[in-house]
């Protein structure tokens, strides 16, 4: 009966489960094979590539200045301007108002997205006052332009 009385502790010595980890070495594994290259095909640009580029950035380059060519323009309404000068005042005009642009508007890219929207703007004013009057204005801009 003693026996009976007497608590018995009782002790788990099972193994605590260990995380398992690779029985093979990491460099029994396979390394990845590079794949072989690719030719790269480029096709030669022709000259009508070169011409289309070149006319792209001239219209890009007159449609950012074209406020600048709007009031020399203008100008050259009141008295005779030549190409050259045309062209500086158009040039010096334009980054005026840019300047103007960036210092109201807070960063470069939204400031110059506005003021592409202005030249948008001009262009399209532009294009009303050409279509409903009898001026003639992107001839006299051209021949304002060219020397």
């Amino acid at each position: 009966m003693a026996e009976n009385n007497e608590q018995k502790e009782v002790i788990d010595v099972t193994p605590a489960a260990e995380p398992a980890t690779n029985p093979q070495p990491a460099q029994t594994a396979e390394p990845a094979k590079p794949e072989p290259a690719k030719p790269t095909v480029e096709k030669e640009r022709g000259f009508s590539h070169y011409v289309g580029f070149a006319l792209l950035t001239f219209l890009s380059i007159i449609f950012f200045f074209i406020p600048g060519i709007s009031a020399a323009y203008l100008i050259n309404q009141v008295g005779e301007l030549s190409a050259s000068a045309a062209w500086i005042i158009a040039a010096v005009f334009s980054a005026i108002i840019w300047l103007i642009f960036k210092l109201k508007i807070k960063g470069f890219k939204k400031a110059s997205a506005w003021y592409i929207g202005f030249c948008g703007l001009v262009f399209v004013i532009l294009l009303l006052v050409w279509q409903f009057t009898e001026i003639k204005i992107f001839g006299g801009i051209f021949g304002m332009l060219l020397p």
